[in-house]
């Protein structure tokens, strides 16, 4: 596959109904991972040392002291990164992005040709998004990328890094939403928590209401993300 550095993606039902705009951004071995609507405010860090954080920025950071709603370390999750998963594989971050979710657009797109777009699950569903490192010891290559064929992947991108390995981002469906409905909505009801989460106006681009990233880790070493809506 060609080398690349840069990915934006948006997952986008049948009827038109879109989650936000992401963007997966290598710099040297580094990678970050951010939601458009939110990009200025926090990004999750998979540094090459080895220290995996999800956090504000410094600017939002400083903005929400200021506002008084967040006096913390800017650091929400932190994780070291794990042992590989398998020969060559390691797992970083899993995104969730529920049929029930996706919303129509209230603004105009950017360009097409400017963001890949993802088939929406089928009703009821979940399309899910990986980011994954291999090394050359991988099984894995572009006709069977990972996490394996019985998940029927299929690659958005992937591209070396300096250190050889290689970061792919790949999607795949699974059926019923597995409670992630559940938890969207209980961080939707406990909202006056969220906002030091999640503090800024109804959102600028996909929805009225604006977007929510509901995210946390898990014992396996990776982090769990869902795209989800305010209201």
């Amino acid at each position: 596959m060609a080398r690349r550095s840069t990915l934006r993606f948006q997952v986008t039902a049948a009827d038109g109904r879109l989650s936000d705009v992401w963007r997966a951004l290598s710099d040297g071995n580094n990678v970050y991972l951010a939601p458009r609507m939110k990009g200025g405010e926090f990004k999750m860090s998979l540094h090459e040392s080895g220290k995996w954080r999800f956090a504000f920025t410094k600017q939002h950071a400083e903005l929400m002291g200021r506002l008084g709603t967040w006096g913390a370390d800017r650091k929400v999750e932190a994780l070291d990164r794990p042992p590989q998963h398998a020969t060559g594989f390691t797992r970083a971050v899993w995104m969730y992005f529920p049929d029930s979710e996706l919303r129509l657009p209230t603004a105009e797109q950017e360009k097409p040709e400017l963001v890949v777009q993802v088939p929406g699950p089928p009703e009821g569903g979940l399309c899910v998004v990986n980011l994954i490192f291999t090394t050359p010891r991988s099984r894995f290559t572009e006709i069977d990328p990972p996490p394996g064929a019985s998940w029927g992947p299929k690659a958005l991108a992937a591209w070396r890094l300096p250190n050889g390995e290689t970061l792919w981002i790949v999607h795949f469906e699974l059926a019923g939403l597995r409670g992630l409905d559940h938890e969207a909505e209980q961080f939707r009801v406990d909202l006056a928590s969220a906002k030091k989460l999640d503090n800024r106006s109804p959102g600028r681009v996909n929805d009225p209401s604006g977007r929510i990233m509901v995210a946390g880790t898990n014992d396996q070493g990776w982090f769990c993300v869902i795209d989800a809506v305010v209201h």
